[in-house]
């Protein structure tokens, strides 16, 4: 009995913020396989894109069941992450490419991966807030 208290105390709980930012997260990797066609781009891309994509699904779920730190850290590099090749590749364009231009696509791309970081600030800054009728120290 004393091995379930402990593990039920270690456990992070859970915001609206923390779910819509798992769910945004597959959204987010789904959006980004779904622009980047694999055959019709070079082979480099599409491991980028699939990586991502199969990066951005696991993070998503993780965060979605555990909401620990790791899933979280990985969640916000990979938006990040995302965030600048998608402006670099509509901006510059890729490696040996033409330059690209802004797109529907792109833009919603964008705002994913910046939303998505902005949620988690406003988890963490939620789950820091004691509870109603705990003591501050309390877990």
């Amino acid at each position: 009995m004393a091995g379930t208290d402990v593990r039920l105390l270690g456990r992070q709980r859970h915001t609206p913020c923390s779910r819509v930012a798992a769910v945004l997260t597959v959204a987010l990797a789904a959006t980004v396989g779904a622009v980047h066609p694999t055959g019709a781009v070079t082979p480099w891309v599409g491991v980028l894109v699939g990586a991502v994509v199969i990066a951005g699904a696991l993070a998503g779920a993780k965060l979605w069941r555990d909401n620990c730190f790791e899933s979280r850290l990985v969640v916000v590099v990979l938006a990040l992450s995302t965030a600048t090749c998608q402006t670099l590749a509509s901006t510059v364009g890729a490696p040996g490419g033409h330059a690209a231009h802004w797109r529907a696509t792109a833009v919603l791309v964008v705002a994913l991966a910046v939303a998505i970081p902005l949620l988690l600030i406003g988890d963490t800054r939620l789950r820091a807030r004691p509870r109603k009728g705990e003591p501050p120290y309390a877990l």
